[in-house]
């Protein structure tokens, strides 16, 4: 046999080697990666699991810190693995994002929120009081003839129980 002729032959068996290569067209499954359930304590009810949105909302009692919440306990999609780690205290004073990975990353976002009961009554006082928790302002209305330069509050609470004002 020839060198030509061997360098055909050797051409004609990578061909064939080529295309009888079995290609790998099947596709990894789609599993999607959420949250089932979840609870810390302090919580109120049960959790909103928004799959579309991949987030999840917690309401909790006014008396919890958000910022160093106890975890009960928290499900998964099977088989997934999520970071970072759900640890036994965690902070979602601010929302916080946690990736569940299956095949695919999902992102979901954790927040929190409480109804915090706040209030304040002055003497002489018309009418119910304003109190504006984003702005950290409180507005109250007077009688015409009460005594704007000596106010005196008679109740109020403007933070959880325990908390300082």
């Amino acid at each position: 046999m020839t060198k030509r002729s061997y360098k055909q032959l050797l051409t004609v068996c990578i061909l064939i080697a080529l295309g009888s290569c079995i290609k790998n067209d099947i596709p990894y499954p789609q599993v999607f990666g959420e949250f089932l359930a979840f609870e810390v304590k302090g919580q109120i009810g049960n959790p909103i699991i928004a799959t579309e949105e991949q987030t999840l909302h917690i309401e909790l009692e006014e008396d919890v810190d958000p910022g160093q919440l106890e975890m009960v306990s928290y499900t998964i999609t099977e088989n997934a693995s999520i970071s970072p780690a759900i640890e036994t205290t965690i902070d979602i004073s601010d929302s916080k994002n946690y990736t569940i990975t299956t095949y695919q990353d999902y992102v979901w976002t954790l927040s929190a929120s409480q109804n915090i009961e706040r209030y304040f009554v002055i003497e002489n006082q018309v009418g119910s009081q304003e109190i504006n928790s984003v702005n950290k302002t409180a507005k109250a209305y007077l009688y015409k003839e009460g005594d704007i330069e000596n106010v005196t509050v008679t109740r109020f609470k403007l933070a959880p129980e325990g908390a300082a004002y």
